[in-house]
Formats: structure tokens, sequence, C-alpha cells
């Protein structure tokens, strides 16, 4: 058998026996197990096993070195080569198919970073850190956490009409007390002067005006966006 059982006498405290031993281990140095000392099917799985556990160490050696060139350079020996070994481990990593396998794992690398970062939505950070904001899309305004946008849009919308449906109220009976009023200045001067007929001299106290009407359409407006600069505050 070659190579596996040789390793495993040797003292297997780490992994650094492997691969100087395995790479530099000269033919004649290989023997194989006594098959007299197993039957045959024993011998077979032993041979197998201490070759596949031999392959296994060797592959995660080379990894090893692989890794730590890549990260740290040449100028520090691998921890348990010799200067032998640790020359041609610099030879090998200075070869053009190290180099070119060295680009391929960085590009994965970079690809499988790349896949698994999650793209950043802008407007996302801005609601997160700013809060939601009445009329966003008009970048004014502001509405409390948890308001959703369309919710805060048609309340918007159901304020504006009710406004505009309050100054079509009020003007109409804005237009109403100018009438009364009217008539009543009429009937006062009558009433007035057939009172003067029969009391010379008479006068009647004028009449209190009436009560104030609720804000005009241009007082409504001023309020509103009053109401909408101090939200924005």
């Amino acid at each position: 058998m070659k190579l596996g059982l040789k390793l495993l006498q040797e003292r297997e405290t780490t992994g650094s026996f492997w691969w100087p031993y395995m790479s530099n281990l000269p033919e004649s140095e290989y023997f194989d197990v006594n098959p007299s000392r197993y039957s045959n099917d024993d011998y077979k799985l032993i041979v197998d096993g201490i070759e596949d556990i031999a392959a296994r160490r060797y592959r995660q050696y080379k990894s090893d070195v692989n890794a730590y060139i890549r990260d740290k350079g040449t100028a520090v020996p691998y921890r348990g080569l010799t200067t032998e070994v640790w020359e041609k481990c610099i030879e090998r990593s200075s070869s053009q198919k190290f180099k070119e396998k060295m680009v391929e794992e960085r590009e994965e690398q970079t690809q499988q970073a790349s896949s698994s970062s999650v793209a950043v939505n802008e407007n996302d950070v801005v609601l997160k850190v700013l809060g939601e904001r009445r009329g966003h899309r008009r970048a004014v305004g502001r509405v409390l956490r948890g308001t959703s946008r369309s919710h805060s849009s048609t309340t918007r919308l159901r304020d504006q009409h009710s406004t505009s449906e309050s100054i079509q109220a009020t003007n109409a009976l804005k237009s109403k007390m100018e009438t009364y009023m009217q008539q009543m200045n009429e009937f006062i001067t009558l009433l007035t002067s057939n009172l003067q007929s029969v009391i010379p001299g008479i006068q009647l106290p004028t009449p209190p005006p009436p009560p104030p009407l609720s804000p005009t359409h241009e007082e409504e407006l001023d309020s509103s966006r009053d109401e909408d600069y101090l939200s924005d505050l």
C-alpha cells in the first residue's frame, strides 16, 4: 500500500506532518500492509480506509498552505514546513496555474458576496430615519408614524371637500343675512316715518348688528395654510 500506513505511524499531532511527507516521500519508502494478517475483505477495507484518510489530509493541508500564501504571502514559512518544502511551495505558488486558480477563487467569493447582499431601497431608508410624511410624494407635510400614505391622502381629500362645502354654506348664509338686514332697515325706516307722523320727534333705537358669521373663504384658506405650516415643523 502506498503511503497510508507510513503516515499513520508518524506522530499525528497536527496536520503539518502530512503534506511534507506525502509530497517528498521517496517511492522506495512505500510499503504494503501484510495481507497474511487479515482476511481479504478486512484487508481491502483497511487499505481503502487508510488511503482515503491520507488523501483527505493531503487535500486539506494543501488548501491550508494555499490559503496561508494567499493571505500572508511567502515571507514567513508556514508552520512545520522545512526550508526545502517551503521553497517548493513558493515555486508552486508562483506558477501561472496557481495564480489563475487564485483569481477564480476571488471571483467566486466576490460573486457570492454580491449575490447574498440585500439591495438597499433609498426610500425605505428615508422613511425609517425621518418617518412618513403627509403628502410625501410632494415632499411636504407630515403624517404620524403608523399612518399609511393612502389613509393620509384620503383624509386630506375629505378635509378639503368638507372645507369647500363649509365655505359655500357660509357664503350662502352671508347672502341671506345681507338681504334680511336690508329688508329690516327698510322696515325700520318706514316704521319711524309713520310714528313721527303721530308723535313728532320720536326716534327709534338702532337695532344691534347681527352676530359675526363663520370665517370667510379667504380666512379659511389662511387658516388651512397655517395648519399645514405648523404640521411641517
